[in-house]
């Protein structure tokens, strides 16, 4: 097994560290601070996603400086993001909670005045990675909870298998990194 994996996404090349975790492995891909990364990502998955989206929102923290790409592209005037933890600035938030392969047990929060900005609209969930699709899980019971329509998720890449569809929602992604069993 190497220690590096190297993704292309456009015309951008990164070489992802092996991560070993409890009993499995993953290629660690982290948008943190790499502003080409993200404008690049970006302008991949505005050639794959539903034109027709009003809104995207994406969850707290590795995919938000993708949203701001992303939505700068498609000309949205704002991103929502969900937060992981519930916030003073937050009014008449609302929460579910979740289980991530890498994260674990989470909780997902989102701003009431987001809810209303969301209503009627149709929405692109975003994230960087979709591996056992259990942070797109919880986000999409978070926004259906709120009465929020989900017309497509994206992602840059996919781990562990290539995700089509959530709940019969259209799944779009750039790529694709393996998930290493019981390493």
């Amino acid at each position: 097994m190497n220690n590096k994996f190297k993704v292309t996404i456009g015309s951008c090349e990164r070489y992802l560290d092996l991560i070993k975790g409890n009993g499995f492995s993953y290629y660690s891909f982290n948008m943190l601070g790499d502003s080409v990364l993200n404008r690049v990502s970006a302008q991949e998955l505005v050639k794959l996603i539903n034109k027709d989206i009003d809104a995207i929102v994406t969850i707290e923290s590795k995919a938000i400086a993708l949203a701001q790409e992303l939505s700068g592209l498609l000309g949205h005037p704002r991103y929502v993001v969900v937060r992981k933890s519930n916030k003073g600035y937050m009014k008449n938030a609302v929460s579910v909670s979740g289980n991530t392969i890498i994260s674990g047990k989470a909780d997902y929060f989102i701003n009431g005045e987001d809810v209303d900005y969301l209503k009627g609209k149709r929405i692109l969930v975003l994230d960087d990675v979709i591996s056992t699709c259990g942070t797109i899980d919880a986000t999409y019971r978070l926004l259906k909870k709120c009465g929020l329509s989900v017309t497509q998720f994206a992602c840059v890449l996919c781990e562990g298998k290539v995700t089509k569809q959530f709940d019969n929602i259209p799944v779009v992604s750039c790529g694709f990194i393996p998930l290493i069993d019981g390493e």
